[in-house]
């Protein structure tokens, strides 16, 4: 099996320095102290994890496009904001707690990378934790707060579906598969 051009093997070695690094840095940082003794075991340790543990190369796909990244930092950044304000009258307000539920929505992106950055971005939004993920269908298992009514629901899958968008102009441009600009089948909870 080839290993590819120089060039990809330049890549792939700079990609495994910085890897190597950056453990070096967790290791120090464990440690609390950054002692010569500490950074040269952390090193060794990082090539010892890069070369007995080396992970699968993860396809990025068409690239970043730095408009829509923009655009997608923003909107989850709006919706943090919202959802952490939402959250905090929940625990101060002198009613009880609203209801939650757990429900699964389907996800139309095809790189395993970008659902797992969408995931990411959906369990940062406080009252949304996700519970489980169907990589086969696409579709992940949600608790959401609050979840009294449709509506809820409704608005949730809402602000999925414009995350899931966004995800798709940033990083996924290009690919036609599972187009997350669909219409949204019913799916039973």
């Amino acid at each position: 099996m080839s290993r590819g051009t120089s060039a990809e093997q330049a890549r792939e070695l700079l990609v495994r320095s910085w890897a190597v690094i950056w453990l070096a840095a967790v290791w120090t940082l464990l440690w609390g102290e950054a002692s010569p003794l500490i950074i040269g075991s952390g090193l060794l340790v990082g090539v010892a994890v890069i070369v007995c543990l080396p992970l699968p190369r993860v396809p990025v796909g068409a690239g970043i496009r730095i408009g829509p990244v923009i655009v997608l930092c923003l909107l989850i950044a709006r919706d943090l904001l919202i959802s952490s304000a939402q959250v905090a009258w929940y625990a101060v307000r002198p009613a009880s707690i609203p209801e939650s539920g757990i429900h699964w929505v389907k996800l139309r992106l095809n790189s395993d990378l970008v659902l797992t950055l969408a995931i990411l971005s959906i369990n940062l939004i406080p009252g949304t934790v996700v519970l489980s993920i169907d990589r086969v269908h696409r579709r992940i298992q949600v608790h959401l707060l609050p979840s009294r009514n449709e509506a809820d629901v409704k608005k949730f899958e809402e602000q999925t579906a414009r995350l899931e968008r966004w995800f798709s102009r940033a990083f996924e441009q290009g690919k036609k598969q599972n187009s997350p600009a669909s219409p949204r089948k019913k799916e039973a909870t």
